[in-house]
């Protein structure tokens, strides 16, 4: 690793997108983390009452500690408790359990119908203890503030018995990505599984393939490695239209499945603290087997790479190479795309939320370009995710960063490679 680079982890997630799973790791880094403010931690679900006065008290010190973060916070937080009516609940839910109701640009109001206990909101908002009950009945309703609904993508479900889920694209979002049917079988291009014995991990790794249309193995290839890579089918139906529109160049996808469901073996052996997907994709995340993050990055490096250009003819002579991922896989891409210049040409980090880079190393001749993204609904993750694009900026690298009015969530990420891969990887011409 280089040797000035700066690293911390905050809050981890074990899971895909579902932040109830996230954790706080108490690994220890260099120098104290300079984004962590002096004030309370708030999400979307905090209170706009307690962010309200945590801002009133904030401004009664000089400096103001954390303004930046308490500013954000108050476009965003939930109004408790809301005033709200049975007749308008049944009204909205008519025979479903999840509804909402949209006044003006920033309040949204979502209604719930639950006998039991309160049910968990994923995933743009996530969170459980955020309902209110209407007339003590089986009706449920949370109302929050959020920065501007106009704009705003949100993907919601409700967890539990009382499953529903509900999409909302506001008129100024951005237009949703084209898809291919439902099913892989929709697709031109191939998809299949293979495995591969990793030498540095010293187990067998699961991958996931697509190949595009009229792929040729002695033909060469641009190639996007995909952290997660479970998701592979899914993102091809994706990708492809963009492929086949003429949009973007026709890419090979290697995916790169994770934790103990992307390895052959029963690794309950390795003794790290959570779970072998965070170890492999975050640097110094677990010090019980500090090792996994090398070993796993010098198998995507040595042993896939090599594997990938004379199986596939992916990346050769060459050809783009991009790399990719979300959450703790956004981190992997963000450190893959940093430590290895000679290796790949684009790096497409996705809310990066832990191991955010701090001072990073004069970009080299050959560094690769960063498409890096969060949302305003994922505190932590945007924060992080901005910190590192701004030491990577400032060092020399060539820096994208979009936000989105959106949540830690798959239809953030799908709109996000939607709107960068024809920009990192466009056709030729």
């Amino acid at each position: 690793m280089n040797a000035r680079a700066k690293i911390v982890l905050i809050g981890i997630c074990t899971a895909g997108f579902l932040l109830s799973a996230c954790q706080t790791s108490s690994v220890a880094v260099e120098e104290q983390p300079r984004f962590v403010s002096q004030i309370p931690y708030f999400t979307p679900t905090s209170s706009c009452a307690e962010v309200d006065a945590a801002f009133e008290a904030a401004q009664e010190k000089e400096p103001p500690p954390g303004l930046d973060d308490l500013i954000a916070a108050r476009r965003q937080c939930r109004v408790d408790p809301p005033e709200l009516s049975r007749n308008d609940a049944e009204t909205h839910l008519s025979d479903t359990n999840l509804a909402y109701e949209i006044a003006g640009s920033t309040i949204l109001t979502l209604y719930a119908r639950a006998a039991g206990a309160a049910p968990r909101l994923c995933c743009s908002i996530q969170g459980a203890d955020i309902w209110t009950r209407i007339d003590g009945f089986d009706l449920l309703g949370a109302l929050f503030r959020l920065e501007d609904l106009n704009q705003t993508i949100l993907s919601l479900m409700l967890l539990g018995d009382n499953e529903a889920n509900f999409d909302y694209r506001g008129p100024d979002a951005p237009e949703k990505p084209r898809f291919y049917g439902l099913n892989v079988e929709n697709l031109e291009g191939q998809t299949f599984d293979r495995q591969l014995y990793s030498p540095e991990l010293g187990e067998t790794r699961k991958l996931a393939i697509y190949l595009p249309p009229g792929h040729t193995p002695e033909k060469d290839w641009p190639v996007l490695f995909f952290a997660d890579g479970i998701s592979v089918s899914y993102t091809a139906r994706l990708i492809e239209p963009l492929i086949v529109a003429g949009d973007m160049a026709p890419v090979v996808i290697v995916g790169l499945l994770s934790g103990q469901g992307g390895i052959v073996e029963d690794r309950s052996d390795v003794p790290v603290k959570t779970d072998l997907r965070n170890a492999d994709y975050l640097p110094r995340f677990d010090e019980s087997a500090p090792e996994r993050f090398d070993q796993h990055m010098r198998f995507v490096t040595d042993t896939v790479l090599p594997w990938a250009e004379t199986s596939f003819g992916a990346g050769r002579n060459d050809q783009r190479r991009g790399v990719t991922g979300k959450s703790s896989g956004g981190t992997f891409a963000l450190y893959a795309g940093y430590l290895n210049p000679d290796l790949f040409d684009v790096a497409i980090p996705q809310s990066p939320g832990s191991g955010t880079l701090f001072d990073a190393d004069p970009a080299p001749a050959n560094a690769a370009e960063f498409w890096i993204s969060g949302g305003t609904l994922e505190i932590p993750f945007i924060k992080s995710a901005r910190a590192s694009a701004s030491s990577l900026s400032d060092a020399g690298y060539s820096v994208h960063f979009q936000t989105y009015f959106a949540g830690h969530a798959p239809d953030q990420w799908d709109q996000g490679l939607a709107d960068t891969l024809p920009k990192a990887f466009p056709p030729a011409r």
